[in-house]
């Protein structure tokens, strides 16, 4: 079976300190500050597959002020460099996330190439590499984004309301959570802030659905029996699919962004097969809170930004090919 090499380019920031590690003992700030690598030089394993760590070294890729480049190599055997890729996912996901927690910040896979290194290797050898190219990288699933091609309209110049007058709270709420979702760096973090959009719009609407109360035993109580008082009470995901449905979201659709919606409950994991659908309903929910927001704003539903869905969409990307074994390689 072949042996792969992954080889993840990955930023890490200098830790600055006062030059020679010596602060001044009078409480003054130091006179000179010098960068101090935060890379770790080490090794280790996941299971089967081996995992190495050290400085990038020599590099093509552009420099980023205040950052090096660490390389982390994960060595597995597959079928495939798209076997690898799969295998080796899991590994590199949890190494970035112990690392992330240890130094409480984020990182990310700015290139990450799967080389055949199967013996025998030489330098100048040729070899399948599949290669996500630098800046875009390789994304994890809770940093991905996507950007949809050709599903909006907006005006080339806006326009200036003759008179403008504060919102009603709820409008405000929803066009805030709305903007947070088109300003949030990843698909994830946008599908949250357009669902609570879509949550505070629904209380605007007379499409909520109540229901009698369902006791545990499996009876249903429809009224009271001290006061008489129906027990008739909304029910949350049912509305919000009525909700969709009204602005033309099919049934199905409606269903599988209501299950998206538990991610926020722990429900749903960021590697369930479910999230690879993530994009495509993201896509959906944003057009659906646009043409719940016009109106609601005072705009014309058939006037510009028209938000729509189901074309193309752009993300991380790959390539493949063959390239010759450097020294690096083969080390």
């Amino acid at each position: 079976m072949p042996t792969w090499q992954a080889t993840a380019v990955v930023p890490f920031q200098w830790h600055m300190q006062a030059a020679g590690g010596i602060m001044p003992t009078d409480g003054s700030l130091p006179e000179r500050l010098e960068p101090v690598s935060r890379i770790p030089r080490q090794s280790a394993s996941f299971g089967d597959i081996s995992i190495r760590m050290r400085p990038l070294g020599e590099t093509e890729l552009p420099p980023q002020p205040g950052f090096e480049y660490a390389a982390i190599r994960l060595q597995v055997d597959a079928e495939s460099a798209q076997a690898a890729l799969e295998r080796i996912h899991p590994a590199l996901e949890l190494l970035l996330d112990d690392l992330a927690f240890q130094l409480q910040t984020t990182f990310i896979v700015l290139q990450l190439e799967i080389l055949d290194v199967t013996e025998p290797l030489a330098i100048g050898d040729e070899r399948e590499m599949l290669l996500y190219p630098f800046p875009q990288g390789y994304q994890q699933w809770k940093f991905a984004r996507s950007t949809a091609m050709g599903t909006e309209t907006v005006a080339i110049v806006p326009t200036l309301r003759s008179d403008y007058a504060a919102l009603p709270n709820r409008h405000q709420q929803a066009l805030d959570w709305y903007l947070k979702g088109i300003h949030a760096p990843v698909d994830s973090d946008r599908y949250i802030y357009f669902w609570v959009a879509l949550e505070v719009l629904e209380k605007l609407t007379p499409h909520t659905v109540a229901t009698p109360y369902n006791a545990n035993c499996g009876h249903t109580i429809e009224r009271c029996p001290h006061c008489d008082k129906p027990t008739a009470r909304r029910v949350n995901g049912q509305s919000l699919q009525r909700l969709l449905q009204a602005v033309g979201v099919s049934p199905a659709d409606a269903k599988q962004m209501w299950k998206m919606r538990m991610m926020v409950h722990g429900a749903r994991t960021f590697s369930s097969p479910e999230s690879t659908d993530l994009g495509r309903l993201l896509q959906i929910l944003r057009a659906a809170v646009v043409a719940l927001l016009k109106p609601a704003l005072g705009m014309d539903a058939a006037a510009p930004p028209i938000v729509g869905y189901g074309g193309p969409a752009v993300g991380a990307f790959a390539l493949g090919g063959r390239r010759e074994v450097g020294p690096d390689d083969a080390s």
